[in-house]
This record gives structure tokens, C-alpha cells and sequence, in this order.
């Protein structure tokens, strides 16, 4: 199927993301969408489960971070997976910002960008000017955390806290709770 942009309407749109959706799945691939474009399609190489190896990302200066380190901890962790061309989740960064600063005190804010290079990322949180004081940027350059928690649309929120081992998973920013 194909759909040219003039014949893209919200429900073209919807079923061409359902149509790639199922034929990911039915070759084994896990697909991540910006609500009009894939982030990443690619054959999972590990399990997706807690046994799988463990998992790395890489911070701003480019040092490599285990994974389980950023959601460990005393306080809660929200994690928000973004992509640097997803719209949506440029718009809704001030709101994300804002709602990190009040929830400071008890909870980390982590700006997970899948999908990306590392310089892509460093030049992007430098144009919109992400406050690093309050919020901490990684880069998961092959999608395969987004892949671990089964991220399919981004932006989407994750909480993590110290008594649940299974994060809450959020679509709007407005619902998580304030900690």
C-alpha cells in the first residue's frame, strides 16, 4: 500500500502504522513509531526479557552507562524515550521540563533518545536547550532499551521506583504523580 501525502488523512495513517505493525510482527521485528515515522526495526539480537545481557547507554560526554544504574536508586526515575525528529515529543519537552523541576526533590528525570547518534543528540539538546541541572540526557544509539521495555510510540514515560521492580508506564505527562 501506498499513500502519497495528499492522500494522508489521520485514519491512513493510523492503518499504514497498523499494517507495518503487523508485518514487523510477523517477521519477527519489534517497530518503534514517532506517530508518523519508524524509529527503529530491527531483529532483536537478545532476549527481551530480565535475563537478557545487560544493557548499556551512553551519557552526553559519551562515557558508556550500565543501564540498571540509571533506574536504581532511593528515588523514583522518570524516564522519558524521545527520538530527535518525533514532534510531539518536542512539544511536549517544556511541559516534561516544568514537571521535572517541581518533582525535583523525589524524583530523577531521564531523557532517553533512541535511534540516534551521540552528536546528533549533544546538538539537539543544545538547540532547545534542555536544563542538564534538572534533567539528565542518554543516548540509546541501537533502540535496544526502548526495545527492552517494548516502546512503541514515542514520547512515552516510564516511573521507576525503588519498591517496584515493573515501572508504570504513562502516556501524559499531566498523569504521572508528583512524588
Amino acid at each position: 500500500m501506498v499513500i502519497t501525502r495528499r492522500q494522508r488523512t489521520p485514519s491512513s495513517v493510523a492503518l499504514r502504522q497498523a499494517v507495518v505493525r503487523l508485518c514487523a510482527a510477523s517477521m519477527g521485528l519489534l517497530l518503534l513509531v514517532c506517530p508518523a515515522r519508524p524509529l527503529v526495526a530491527a531483529s532483536p539480537t537478545r532476549s527481551l526479557g530480565w535475563a537478557s545481557a545487560p544493557l548499556t547507554v551512553r551519557t552526553l560526554s559519551g562515557s558508556q552507562a550500565p543501564w540498571r544504574a540509571q533506574i536504581a536508586g532511593t528515588k523514583r526515575t522518570l524516564i522519558v524515550f524521545m527520538t530527535i525528529w518525533c514532534k510531539a515529543c518536542a512539544r511536549k519537552q517544556a511541559d516534561v521540563v516544568r514537571w521535572a523541576r517541581r518533582s525535583q526533590k523525589t524524583t530523577r528525570t531521564l531523557f532517553v533518545f533512541s535511534g540516534s547518534p551521540l552528536a546528533e543528540v549533544a546538538r539537539l539538546v543544545r538547540e532547545r536547550g534542555i536544563p542538564l541541572d534538572v534533567i539528565s540526557v542518554l543516548v540509546d544509539r541501537d533502540g535496544s532499551v526502548a526495545q527492552r521495555y517494548r516502546i512503541t510510540e514515542t514520547p512515552t514515560y516510564l516511573l521507576f521506583t525503588p519498591s517496584r521492580p515493573i515501572p508504570a508506564s504513562y502516556a501524559k505527562i499531566a498523569s504521572i504523580p508528583r512524588g
